[in-house]
């Protein structure tokens, strides 16, 4: 079944806050756009998460001129921590569908996304110019 609404948020809270450390990661020189946090709702239907694993989660989206996304997710277990990054190389899968012929300058990005995760944190990072080291260094 789906989950969540506009207004509730399907995300109950883990020991991280996926905000904090998403803003953490855009304060970074990585980004070419401004990316701005959309709602929970959003997150679920753009990454077709089904259920109640997900403890606390955050995106920032482009606005559409670049294929520029970070996506941060905490998880109740290492399996379904697992089960999300299967999601997550989708969504770069159907990033890559809408962006070929849209703006294909941007495929280099979307070719190396960079996927880090650090126990039930799982984050992607979609620029040219991330670095694991750096990612990790966000999750406190």
């Amino acid at each position: 079944k789906k989950i969540g609404t506009a207004k509730e948020s399907p995300f109950k809270g883990g020991k991280y806050n996926a905000g904090i450390i998403g803003g953490e990661i855009l304060s970074k020189p990585f980004f070419k756009d401004n990316l701005s946090r959309v709602s929970d709702a959003l997150i679920v239907s753009s990454y077709n998460i089904e259920g109640d694993y997900v403890l606390s989660a955050a995106l920032f989206m482009s606005g559409g001129s670049t294929a520029e996304e970070v996506a941060v997710f905490e998880t109740d277990t290492l399996k379904n921590a697992d089960k999300l990054k299967k999601l997550i190389k989708q969504r770069v899968e159907n990033k890559k569908k809408d962006f070929e012929n849209y703006l294909p300058q941007e495929m280099p990005k979307l070719n190396n996304p960079l996927i880090v995760q650090k126990g039930k944190v799982i984050i992607l990072v979609i620029s040219d110019k991330a670095d694991r080291e750096t990612i990790l260094k966000c999750i406190k």
